[in-house]
């Protein structure tokens, strides 16, 4: 199996070299997850990494999804194609592709990380109202407009194909900025009646207390993080501000094995709205 550790989106975990942790602390989250769902999380990882290769934002309906790079080998085996995409929209160059996954009866949306302007969003962090999502709910400003330049075309996309695959299951993954417009995007298409199950990658922390609430009871989230990433604790002074973590995490909390494999027993469910454990653990250590 194609290790989650070996591809783009998660091997920048490990080249954070600054960063080192001691002594992380799992006691008291001993639930691991299945062989099963972390081949689901091998997959979708893929799919977010197969969108930093141009072409699969750029290529015309009906053609494969592929990486030059050979960091998507397991989407590519699905067989999956280009249904829609959008490159470079807005301020933030928000892009994406819907990919039409014929083996796994399956549509999956995937949002890029940040690239040129997009990596300001995080230092955008103002609240804003997000009542699209619930009445009660505030998100970053920088996240929720790099997800609202493209939500029409979005929505759009996603509406066009359930008409031609209307027994097809909608997945929508993506990381780092990436990652907080599929929480965005799965989170209202959900408010909205449909079924979204979301998979994100070094998600920072996109809103307040009632979104992470709200959220976290929509169910069918997979929120998955890497020992200390930096990434989860953005945007900066994000928890003196108000923001905060939905629940569960899916902590890889060790990757000591030499090819980068990752297996489930490295993995800790994290449970509680902006938990403490995970990649949020206190007793983290940073070295130069």
């Amino acid at each position: 199996m194609q290790s989650l550790a070996s591809i783009p989106i998660l091997t920048l975990f490990f080249l954070f070299g600054t960063l080192r942790s001691e002594q992380l602390n799992v006691a008291g989250h001993t639930e691991t997850v299945s062989t099963a769902l972390v081949a689901e999380f091998d997959l979708f990882s893929q799919y977010a990494s197969a969108i930093y290769c141009d072409n699969n934002a750029q290529s015309p309906k009906g053609t494969p999804i592929s990486c030059s790079k050979g960091t998507c080998p397991q989407a590519e085996d699905t067989n999956a194609t280009v249904f829609g995409n959008f490159f470079n929209i807005g301020y933030f160059e928000s892009t994406g592709v819907l990919a039409i996954d014929p083996l796994n009866h399956r549509l999956v949306l995937a949002f890029r990380g940040a690239e040129g302007n997009g990596a300001e969003a995080a230092s955008l962090n103002k609240f804003i109202s997000c009542a699209a999502i619930c009445s009660e709910c505030h998100c970053g400003s920088g996240f929720y407009d790099s997800w609202t330049d493209v939500r029409d075309q979005v929505v759009a996309l996603i509406a066009a194909a359930q008409q031609e695959y209307p027994d097809y299951s909608l997945a929508i993954t993506g990381h780092s900025l990436g990652a907080t417009q599929a929480i965005f995007a799965a989170a209202e298409l959900r408010t909205n009646g449909t079924a979204a199950t979301l998979f994100t990658y070094g998600q920072p922390r996109v809103g307040d207390t009632a979104l992470a609430e709200y959220i976290t009871s929509q169910g069918e989230n997979y929120r998955i993080t890497h020992t200390v990433d930096p990434a989860p604790r953005l945007p900066p002074n994000g928890s003196i501000l108000g923001y905060v973590h939905n629940s569960p995490e899916y902590w890889i909390f060790e990757d000591t094995n030499t090819n980068h494999t990752v297996n489930p027993g490295q993995i800790k469910v994290i449970y509680g709205i902006n938990s403490t454990a995970g990649s949020s653990v206190s007793n983290t250590i940073f070295r130069s």
